[in-house]
């Protein structure tokens, strides 16, 4: 087998694995612009002081990242304290969110 054959018979391979993983992950795992390696990331969907929400590019999402999502002042309390509600319950800032989970964010009344 000459070399050339035996580095098209590699990549054939090659290509073969990838796509079987690709299809045993369900595409998870993605490349992006020609990227040499996987990219790990999936959309969530949660409802955000009643309007739906979708975090976008990590594979798991914390309800801090929320904030990034939504327009919040943090910087202007005027003396009150942040209200945070998961699913009913109040959250760990680093609690790890789930699909369809209902958030409040408000700041508490005087």
């Amino acid at each position: 087998m000459s070399e050339d054959s035996a580095v098209a018979e590699h990549k054939a391979a090659v290509n073969e694995k990838a796509e079987a993983f690709h299809q045993a992950t369900g595409g998870v795992f993605d490349h992006q612009g020609g990227a040499p390696g996987p990219t790990l990331s999936k959309d969530l969907h949660v409802i955000v002081n009643d309007s739906p929400i979708t975090l976008q590019g990590k594979l798991e999402y914390f309800f801090v990242d929320v904030f990034d999502y939504i327009d919040f002042d943090l910087s202007k309390p005027d003396g009150r304290s942040i209200v945070t509600q998961l699913n009913g319950s109040t959250p760990n800032y680093m609690q790890v969110l789930q699909e369809g989970d209902r958030i409040e964010i408000y700041w508490a009344k005087k």
